[in-house]
């Protein structure tokens, strides 16, 4: 990671995990308050009178949702980069007139914020492998047969009044070759973000995931205009009337990054992980939970770490938008 990506991750990327974290813990009370039945069973735990309890976390949301409203006058959101001809759905023309997709192995995931309850009640970490791309988490076994069990545990909760959160963000960053033209490098690929949890116990809790990407025209430059995949790969409230929980999907991942000849842009994806917990605990699969990039529609161990790009010409974008400027003409 260069000097200027850890500028990024002291300075912006902490706001941006604690705007996810803000967002989590919305979903967390939207999922308790729709849940009658477990809002009545909180209560009765934190001994208060059901009305009661739900006019607390509707305060909590309202708290939530002002802080959210804070993170967003930010502008934490970003906006695309690229001209806005790419916002059309032009992929087959695009094809025919570009070049073709090459790939490129992205760098080692690496670990750039992590937050642990550490409080009295709680217990537990998450277990990272980095790889090229992307990150496996382990919580029950690994490699290292003396390293300790760890599941993530919550003690004495009383349901969502009471959850606590373990939050890891990871990222990478590649930079590719020179530009050989001015115009726009193209890039594509997937992002696999799946959690397999088993042995939930928790009285109120959720499983959250989270993507982010980010460019920039040359590898001096600062990375900015970070935009979010939408919906979450992985929202999943606790607790299941199940084990084991197979949760997640792959998330497409494209976008232009203009460039001048000789430049060298360069791509970042920032993923992460929130657990809520409250009153249990949770174990993860080994080995079947965890972040991956790979190319469009191909997730096989050859694919792990690689994306896909190629350089469109300016010339590219100027045929596109007289194309777009005769159809939308109107004749007599």
């Amino acid at each position: 990671m260069t000097d200027a990506d850890q500028h990024i991750s002291a300075e912006n990327l902490a706001e941006l995990g604690s705007y996810q974290l803000e967002v989590a813990r919305l979903a967390s009370l939207d999922h308790a308050l729709g849940d009658a039945p477990g809002l009545h069973r909180h209560a009765l735990f934190a001994g208060a009178e059901p009305r009661a309890y739900a006019d607390e976390l509707l305060g909590r949301r309202e708290e939530r949702l002002s802080a959210l409203d804070g993170y967003r006058t930010r502008d934490l959101s970003g906006l695309p980069l690229g001209p806005s001809w790419r916002e059309r759905d032009l992929d087959g023309i695009l094809d025919q007139l570009a070049g073709d997709w090459h790939q490129v192995r992205v760098p080692r995931m690496v670990l750039v914020d992590t937050h642990l309850p550490n409080a009295e009640t709680t217990d537990g970490f998450l277990r990272p492998r980095p790889y090229p791309g992307g990150v496996g988490l382990d919580s029950v076994h690994d490699l290292d047969p003396a390293a300790p069990v760890a599941p993530l545990a919550q003690r004495d909760g009383r349901g969502p009044l009471d959850e606590e959160h373990w939050w890891y963000t990871w990222q990478w960053t590649n930079v590719f070759e020179p530009a050989p033209a001015d115009g726009f490098l193209s890039y594509r690929f997937e992002v696999g973000a799946h959690l397999s949890p088993y042995d939930v116990s928790a009285l109120s809790g959720g499983l959250y995931a989270w993507i982010r990407v980010a460019s920039a025209s040359d590898q001096d430059d600062l990375l900015g205009q970070w935009r979010e995949s939408k919906p979450w790969p992985v929202d999943v409230a606790l607790p299941r009337n199940t084990h084991a929980l197979h949760t997640g999907r792959e998330s497409a991942i494209s976008g232009w990054i203009p460039v001048r000849q000789g430049q060298r842009a360069k791509l970042s994806l920032l993923a992460g992980v929130i657990v809520a917990l409250a009153g249990g605990r949770l174990l993860l699969i080994s080995h079947a939970a965890g972040i991956t990039t790979h190319p469009v529609g191909y997730s096989g161990i050859a694919g792990l770490g690689r994306i896909e790009y190629r350089f469109d010409s300016m010339l590219l974008g100027k045929l596109l938008d007289d194309e777009l400027d005769l159809r939308t003409k109107r004749f007599p």
